[in-house]
């Protein structure tokens, strides 16, 4: 059992390979988009922050896997979708963030 399958996704910084494509696609659908990789530690982690007219959302995804996303009401505060994963391959990943991208971009097109 890997102990840290996104490694090379986020230490090695792998997914910048998909920026300058998934930057145009976000703002297609009116998103503004920002990657962060953090400082490295024991569990080092990216973020990816979007935001729409109505919406902040962001992805917290660590090197052990583990991913937290959720996205905000800008109005209310309230927390309107609220995901937690483990992944245990990037593939995994890549086959379930964009799922907070649809419904971001969903509600944009409400």
């Amino acid at each position: 059992m890997n102990l840290m399958p996104l490694h090379n996704l986020i230490e090695n910084k792998g997914f910048d390979l998909y920026q300058k494509g998934l930057e145009s696609r976000f703002k297609a659908y009116q998103l503004e988009y920002k990657l962060v990789y953090c400082e490295p530690t024991k569990k080092t982690a990216m973020y990816m922050d979007f935001e729409s007219e109505m919406q902040l959302g962001r992805i917290t995804v660590w090197v052990s896997g583990e991913c937290d996303m959720e996205v905000l009401d800008k109005t209310t505060g309230e927390r309107v979708f609220d995901e937690v994963h483990h992944f245990k391959s990037e593939k995994e990943f890549f086959e379930e963030y964009p799922r907070l991208v649809v419904y971001m971009r969903e509600a944009t097109n409400a």
